[in-house]
């Protein structure tokens, strides 16, 4: 199947006959996402229930201009674009800087480690993700979605017929 813009939002429909499909199955594209989603949040809630929240060090971009500016440094010294004292005094300030973000950097762990009882909220990380993060955590999740036919005339969605087919554990881990 492959989405197909309407007037209003987008479908899902089976492949025409010289493609190698049925040409005559469609699905409501936002029903079938709906799904699909709650299906994943579900999957992902069961996985995360135990892990702890790992908050990111905030200081990682501060250290890489740091890192930056010492190089930088150092080349417009070995071009003699620099005197010596003012290299010096320079590289010594650029590198008490790095130490103490680096130092932050190996204490953050510690400083914030979660407690045993808070879990991720998948849900509201999940609102959060870009469009190609949430395309990208379905990938691995999900090898495929199968959508069974309906019975003829029926246009109501039927969400017993579409059927996530899921990864293997050990194939890819997702990230949330």
């Amino acid at each position: 199947m492959h989405g197909h813009p309407t007037r209003t939002s987008h479908e899902y429909r089976c492949r025409s006959a010289l493609d190698g499909g049925c040409g005559r199955l469609s699905r409501q594209g936002r029903a079938v996402d709906d799904l699909i989603i709650e299906y994943a949040l579900t999957e992902l809630d069961r996985q995360y229930a135990s892990v702890p929240i790992i908050v990111p060090w905030p200081g990682a971009r501060e250290l890489d201009l740091a890192m930056r500016r010492k190089a930088s440094l150092q080349e417009q010294w070995y071009a003699g674009e620099i005197g010596d004292s003012a290299y010096f005094r320079l590289l010594a300030q650029e590198e008490a800087e790095i130490k103490r973000l680096v130092n932050d950097q190996r204490a953050w762990p510690v400083k914030h480690r979660p407690g045993r009882n808070e879990s991720t909220d998948v849900r509201t990380q999940w609102t959060r993700l870009t469009t190609d993060a949430k395309h990208q955590v379905l990938r691995g999740l999900l090898d495929s979605v199968i959508i069974l036919p309906c019975t003829k005339g029926s246009h109501r969605f039927d969400p017993t017929l579409v059927v996530p087919v899921w990864r293997k554990k050990n194939s890819s881990t997702p990230s949330a």
